[in-house]
């Protein structure tokens, strides 16, 4: 059992454990102010949109940029980054930062041509959308283990963990991103990998294989936290009936309506148009999904959507494969 003076230093501890700076996410994302409830379902949301360049477009090269910046905590396992770092700072050989950043470069282009659906910028988004904006540190990193095992690893897209909504309950959030050309693909296609996700395949569902995962590949250095994060994966110790389960949706699409004009509209007026216009698109988004979810038999599951509506997903693809060097 944990006590609330061990949940405080739990907190503390999962705080510790975010290595990314984020002091810049606010200014290449910006968050709306927008509540969504449903009846019956639990359900809650975070919105945003790509801040706007001074011409009234969108900021996607530096976008693209501020998301390649943060592919090394996303990509690079804790234990190889502190080590990385430790010899730069006992040689000051930089040769030793050059190849954190090119590990986390070529599992990026691995993983891009080993399956299509992986390596995409929605999974990093959502990773600094769950590292910056909840405060939820990346417990299992995904994108190392599909690349750099034998494993046939689906499931999550990131496995994220923060403390939860009642005294000594530890909330696991499991990651799903979709980039797709509309809202109405990439609403079906998240609902089909959380029905994919739950579902029970020969006596075991990808659920219960990431849990295998996190027990055997916890990203974790610090011995306290693993020991503490451990105790809710162990079916033995009273933590595990202590253990809440949210699905982090990141759900980014082309809304093209969205943005058109916004180079004639007056620059300090642009945000509020923008805002205006979004607020109608969220409960469009919103009011879909809740629909969608209980048509696949998925409200019962705790969800949380972070919407992200650009001018272009092809587009955003396009310049993060051109920060990698995939594509000139």
């Amino acid at each position: 059992m944990v006590y609330p003076d061990e949940m405080a230093e739990l907190a503390e501890q999962l705080r510790a454990a975010i290595h990314g700076k984020y002091d810049g996410l606010g200014v290449r994302f910006r968050q709306v102010a927008y509540e969504w409830k449903e009846p019956h379902i639990n359900v809650a949301g975070t919105f945003f949109y790509p801040a706007l360049a001074a011409d009234g477009a969108w900021a996607l090269e530096e976008l693209a940029t501020f998301l390649y910046y943060h592919a090394i905590p996303f990509c690079v396992p804790r234990s190889e980054r502190e080590r990385l770092e430790q010899q730069y700072d006992a040689t000051r050989d930089h040769r030793y930062l050059a190849e954190l950043v090119d590990q986390a470069r070529n599992l990026f282009v691995k993983a891009k041509k080993s399956r299509k659906s992986t390596g995409e910028p929605g999974e990093l988004i959502l990773f600094v959308f769950l590292e910056g904006v909840v405060g939820a540190p990346q417990i299992a990193c995904k994108m190392y283990l599909k690349t750099s095992t034998s494993m046939h690893l689906h499931g999550a897209d990131s496995i994220h963990a923060t403390v939860g909504s009642r005294a000594a309950t530890l909330r696991i959030l499991w990651g799903e991103s979709k980039l797709k050309k509309n809202l109405n693909g990439a609403l079906s296609s998240v609902c089909d990998s959380l029905a994919k996700f739950v579902k029970e395949e020969q006596g075991q569902t990808q659920r219960g294989r990431e849990i295998d995962i996190i027990r055997a590949h916890l990203n974790v250095t610090d011995e306290a936290l693993r020991k503490a994060l451990l105790q809710y994966f162990d079916p033995y110790d009273e933590c595990s009936n202590q253990r809440e389960e949210t699905y982090a949706c990141l759900v980014s699409y082309d809304h093209k309506r969205l943005f058109d004009g916004l180079a004639k509209v007056p620059a300090d007026k642009r945000d509020a148009v923008l805002v205006a216009r979004y607020k109608e698109a969220a409960a469009e988004a919103c009011k879909a999904f809740a629909a969608k979810l209980s048509a696949a038999k998925l409200d019962h599951l705790s969800v949380h959507l972070f919407l992200l509506p650009v001018p272009s997903v092809l587009a955003l693809r396009k310049a993060f494969l051109r920060q990698l060097g995939v594509i000139r």
